[in-house]
């Protein structure tokens, strides 16, 4: 199968979405539902990879995807804007994957998505149009904070780019954190270049695409990127621990029966990420460090 002309598009209505994904979209969305976006992105390959074709769509008040399954055939997730923890956007070459966190009852669910990154900027927008409706925002004003490319200015050309991209447009940044690779011995990476973003409205956390291999060169070449949207609304405090080789981050949500979003990063940046988080948390928020 060819990835050629198997691009995410724009639908007009449910009716326009295609057989298995048009009653089970029907299904999920009310009569009462206003529906503002409708993505379809037929399945696809890439690298070695073949992704199961999906429909994303929101409205007013929830977002709903339908995706396909080997095992289960087409399955629904659907959550309200006041369910929803927070989300990721992963693009790497034509992989692209949007997943959103969810609490269903007790317990912390996701639904996730894929698409071909030629039309990644339609998952892009759909993710910010998901942020503003967790903080009741209807209308952004659509401006991206032209601060971020003073305060970046230092930062490799890669995560200057990703913070520009992916900073949710009508939020301010307040503070920022970068990091390189974390590498043991004999190469071993522990954890991926990244940073931390501090908004008015976000948390936000941009990591390289992690090795998987058990000994890696330190001058790969990296193809892409993980950005993971936490609102400030949704984080109930954070603990930081000291590993062996490396730190980690882990920020608790507001929700029963949810597990924390965790963040690795090299041991000499603690200070830095510390002083972040409590600009962005009162004290008495922190559960417990070291």
């Amino acid at each position: 199968m060819s990835s050629v002309g198997h691009f995410p598009v724009k639908l007009a209505d449910i009716d326009d979405c295609p057989d298995p994904f048009r009653d089970s979209l029907r299904s999920a969305v009310d009569a009462i539902d206003d529906i503002s976006q409708i993505i379809y992105s037929p399945a696809f390959v890439a690298g070695k990879s073949s992704l199961p074709g999906s429909v994303l769509c929101l409205t007013d008040r929830h977002w709903v995807i339908v995706h396909e399954t080997r095992r289960d055939g087409v399955v629904v997730e659907k959550a309200e804007f006041a369910e929803t923890l927070f989300l990721e956007v992963t693009v790497i070459l034509l992989y692209g994957q949007l997943k959103i966190d969810y609490v269903l009852g007790d317990h912390c669910r996701s639904g996730s998505c894929y698409f071909n990154t030629v039309m990644e900027s339609l998952y892009s927008d759909a993710a910010e149009h998901i942020l503003n409706s967790f903080d009741g925002i209807w209308h952004s004003s659509g401006e991206r904070d032209k601060k971020i490319l003073q305060d970046l200015k230092d930062w490799p050309m890669k995560f200057r780019t990703f913070g520009w991209d992916y900073l949710p447009a009508g939020s301010k940044l307040l503070n920022a954190v970068h990091w390189p690779t974390v590498f043991g011995g004999l190469g071993r990476e522990f954890a991926a270049a990244g940073a931390i973003f501090f908004t008015d409205r976000h948390l936000g956390d941009i990591a390289e695409d992690r090795s998987r291999s058990w000994f890696e060169k330190r001058d790969r070449t990296r193809y892409g990127a993980t950005i993971t949207y936490l609102p400030r609304t949704r984080i109930s405090g954070f603990q930081i621990q000291e590993r062996r080789r490396f730190t980690v981050l882990e920020l608790g949500a507001r929700a029963q029966g949810t597990k924390g979003f965790e963040v690795r990063f090299p041991t000499e940046y603690r200070e830095e990420v510390t002083r972040l988080l409590r600009q962005a948390y009162q004290p008495d928020l922190v559960k417990k460090e070291g």
